[in-house]
């Protein structure tokens, strides 16, 4: 099992317990860092370049090196392009490269001990289309000025940290993880099956929606799991316990030239997969994804329970 592809799982188990271990999604597009720089009318432009026109971005971030590049407009991980990166985590990265401000110049040479250019904690190297390069470094955090110390271009700068969080995250930290399908409400579920066997009684069907509902897909233990990790997990197909929703989805549909609305039905089918529960931790899958997802035992046996108390 590569290091580089697949978190151990005691990582998963510890996460669920609670215990350590830095959520994957923890810059989304949603969560967005704030402006590079918030400071009024002191601001100094560094850079100022389209954020498409960035090619590869090579950073250092709490000691380890990254490289992540450009490949018909899809960003990857150099090492593993099989790694799913979040697209708009990774544009925020290069707009932030392109439109960075800092707060204030200092005067003196990076050479200078308190600034901590020396041996950087940051080194950020960004390459754009027309193969030119720029090479920022990132030093120490200075609380009085409110920022950190940079070096580009020769000069010392303050830069706030906002910049700075940009380049903290790892590509395991920018994965975009695989969601479990939604299911609107009880009514939607037509059947549900056990390793094969039909379950359709309304009061299980209510049960298990609930159960559905509450499982959640963010503990991630393997972004593209093989057959070696998928038995490791107890998610091969002679391990696993196998559970299938046939559910509905209402669809709405305009007619935006006479401005009529109305809904079509589609037919789903979703197959989950559990397997091997650990330190009070399942493993499970779901179809259409490569992903190995863990959840507390309890979450998972409410599902299994609903089916199996009919």
């Amino acid at each position: 099992m590569k290091q580089t592809k697949t978190l151990i799982i005691l990582v998963a188990v510890l996460a669920v317990l609670g215990i350590g271990y830095l959520a994957v999604s923890s810059l989304t597009p949603d969560e967005t860092v704030g402006d590079t720089a918030e400071t009024g009318d002191t601001a100094i432009t560094l850079t100022d370049f389209d954020y498409a026109t960035v090619e590869r971005m090579e950073y250092t971030a709490a000691g380890d090196s990254y490289v992540l590049e450009k490949v018909n407009t899809v960003w990857y991980w150099a090492d593993d392009h099989a790694l799913p990166l979040n697209q708009e985590a990774v544009l925020q990265m290069a707009n932030a490269a392109g439109t960075l401000s800092v707060l204030r110049k200092v005067e003196g040479s990076a050479t200078e001990e308190s600034y901590g250019l020396a041996i950087p904690s940051h080194e950020i190297r960004i390459t754009l289309a027309d193969g030119s390069e720029l090479q920022i470094a990132i030093g120490n955090y200075n609380s009085f000025a409110g920022g950190y110390y940079l070096a580009y271009e020769g000069s010392v700068y303050i830069v706030a940290q906002d910049f700075v969080t940009y380049f903290g995250f790892a590509p395991i930290d920018m994965i975009k993880l695989d969601s479990l399908p939604v299911i609107a409400d009880v009514t939607s579920i037509k059947s549900v099956l056990l390793d094969g066997e039909e379950h359709t009684a309304s009061m299980m069907l209510s049960t298990f929606f609930d159960a559905y509902s509450a499982l959640t897909a963010t503990v991630l233990v393997d972004y593209n799991a093989e057959a070696a990790e998928l038995t490791e997990c107890g998610l091969d197909e002679a391990s696993r316990t196998t559970v299938t929703v046939n559910y509905t989805e209402k669809i709405e549909v305009n007619d935006t030239n006479q401005s009529i609305s109305s809904s079509i039905t589609k037919d789903h089918t979703l197959n989950l997969h559990f397997g091997t529960t650990l330190e009070g931790v399942t493993f499970f899958s779901f179809d259409d994804s490569s992903m190995v997802f863990a959840t507390a035992e309890a979450s998972a046996q409410a599902i299994l329970d609903a089916i199996i108390s009919e």
